[in-house]
């Protein structure tokens, strides 16, 4: 069984929040708002509110989640190991690099990190976090001494993001402060994740070791043993592995379904220490009773990377009675790669009657194992007649390909007004991944010629432009961000920008915090695109708390992380 209606609705509800899109559950929450009682704005569901849980839970298993909820990191890197913008070299085109950022769009942020909005403050602050540097710092601790408890939390996820000593030692005196809420503790958790330092690992281990039991896993400390373990996979010192499968088996053998967060949150980081100690557990993990600790398990092990693993995810994939585990099963094959790993994805994806889970994410898992021979059995697929939503893996597989050849069947779908919003957004994201030659001036005619699309259209639109990198998009990019009133759109403007990292971006955005904003939230948006686009590392730090986790289990933690970006 899947979580109960109830646990999905308010955990897919916080995921709607200042315009994070995170795929097709989302669509589900706008059909429940729509019946819902007076009183039930965003994310909320009054009195008989609609939540339809079989399709909230059809939503989980869509491809579209998988992609939506990991794409911050997937649009950047294959491999999500952090790194940090390299400097602007010598004849290099113009570009926002960390000396830029620092020098003219940290102070522009600084200056809204005091008393005001608070919306705004906690954009600012984040900001101010990802760009970085000790002048970042007093202004996070200051809120950090005197804001409101939400306030706090969003200082100490900054704090953590800024990456610098003097920040860790105030995140640690939260952490290890017992009189302070669970939920600041658990932001102070993963703010010393955020930082990533191996001298955080004995803090970390010190209260694991205290508290990771029965009584706590299901109780108000969940989510700061949450926080900790996601913190202990960010930090990445395999020498947790020996004590944290001690206890996933202690934990094991008590009453499950009491911890089954935690369990999950376990395996998961597990699987982030890439110790080849963890194997046998998380291999034994994919064959539980549990559907969520198999789906977790799944995952994680293509976050181990061991080839040893590829046999039993193959086997999971054709034979595991959960669509989701083969779906996740097809992705962890992906990442790990080879041929055993390719022939198991290429049976999951051509297989006659194959469901449309295995379909999708056996293509997406093609695309991940750089398997250029599917190039042209998933061309024909993205073209052929049928159920459209399937057939934008396709189309993301092919971004994932880089594949030249594939550009003029993406265009193809791209520019054919006949076909779903969804899929023709997804061919503009795969046209950006690719980048074809001369197809900028393609991307853009579209991107011209129908502002008003729905949304999932638009946002695609943005997000192909950015991931071209080329400035002759910000126009179109900062237009959308300072016009639109859908959030939506607004948040993958700000991701576009970026991808961009265009210095003439930030000259506009300043002008578009100081004067007075008829949309509302707008200067919240120029604020976080800021921050985006002068983002000292390559891709948003933020995204590895939730990265490849199984979103399944409800992690209200995580779900509003994922909502901060």
């Amino acid at each position: 069984m899947g979580p109960p209606a109830a646990a999905i609705a308010a955990f897919l509800a916080a995921l709607l929040h200042h315009g994070q899109y995170r795929g097709p559950a989302d669509e589900v929450l706008t059909m429940g708002r729509a019946t819902a009682g007076p009183g039930g704005g965003a994310g909320q569901f009054g009195p008989g509110g609609g939540l339809d849980s079989e399709n909230a839970i059809e939503g989980y298993q869509r491809w579209e989640f998988w992609f939506e909820w990991n794409k911050d990191i997937l649009l950047r890197s294959r491999d999500p190991r952090r790194a940090e913008m390299p400097a602007l070299r010598e004849g290099e085109a113009a570009r926002v690099d960390t000396t830029f950022a620092r020098d003219e769009i940290l102070p522009l942020v600084l200056a809204r990190c005091g008393p005001g909005d608070p919306h705004l403050v906690h954009a600012a602050l984040l900001a101010a976090g990802k760009i970085g540097g000790p002048a970042s710092v007093p202004p996070l601790l200051e809120a950090l001494r005197h804001g409101s408890p939400e306030t706090r939390r969003h200082a100490l996820l900054a704090l953590g993001l800024s990456g610098e000593r003097e920040a860790l030692l105030a995140v640690v005196g939260v952490y290890e402060d017992p009189s302070a809420a669970y939920e600041l503790r658990a932001a102070a958790a993963l703010g010393m994740g955020l930082q990533g330092r191996r001298e955080s690992a004995p803090i970390l281990r010190n209260y694991l070791q205290k508290n990771l039991d029965v009584e706590h896993a299901g109780g108000d400390a969940r989510d700061l043993l949450v926080g900790s373990l996601v913190a202990a996979g960010m930090v990445g010192d395999p020498s947790f592995v020996p004590f944290l499968v001690g206890r996933y088996r202690d934990l094991l053998e008590e009453r499950r379904s009491r911890c089954r967060t935690v369990l999950g949150a376990l395996l998961t980081t597990l699987g982030r220490l890439r110790d080849a100690a963890a194997l046998s557990t998380l291999l034994e993990a994919v064959e539980e009773k549990d559907i969520e600790l198999r789906r977790s398990a799944a995952l994680a092990l293509g976050e181990l990377g061991d080839p040893a693993a590829v046999p039993r995810l193959a086997a999971a994939l054709s034979g595991d009675a959960d669509l989701q585990v083969r779906g996740f099963a097809a992705i962890s094959l992906g990442r790990i790669g080879g041929e055993e790993a390719v022939a198991a994805l290429r049976s999951a994806f051509s297989a006659k009657g194959a469901s449309r889970v295995a379909r999708s994410y056996g293509a997406l898992g093609l695309g991940l194992a750089w398997d250029q021979g599917s190039a042209a059995d998933l061309r024909r697929a993205l073209e052929a007649p049928g159920e459209e939503a399937v057939r934008g893996a396709y189309a993301i597989a092919l971004g994932f390909l880089g594949d030249q050849e594939s550009a003029e069947t993406l265009f193809r779908v791209l520019e054919n007004r006949g076909l779903d919003p969804d899929l023709r957004g997804y061919a503009a994201i795969a046209i950006g991944m690719i980048r074809p030659d001369e197809g900028l001036p393609r991307l853009l005619r579209v991107v011209r010629e129908e502002a008003d699309a729905v949304d999932d259209f638009r946002r695609g639109q943005l997000l192909g432009l950015g991931l071209f990198g080329e400035s002759l998009g910000t126009p179109l990019v900062l237009q959308a961000l300072s016009e639109e009133r859908r959030d939506v759109v607004r948040g993958s403007a700000a991701m576009a920008l970026g991808f961009l990292r265009d210095p003439a971006a930030a000259r506009i955005l300043s002008d578009l915090l100081s004067r007075g904003a008829p949309i509302p939230d707008r200067s919240v948006y120029a604020c976080a695109a800021l921050g985006s686009l002068g983002d000292a590392h390559t891709y948003p730090l933020l995204s590895e708390a939730f990265f490849n986790a199984n979103y399944r289990v409800s992690l209200p933690l995580l779900g509003e992380i994922a909502d901060l970006l």
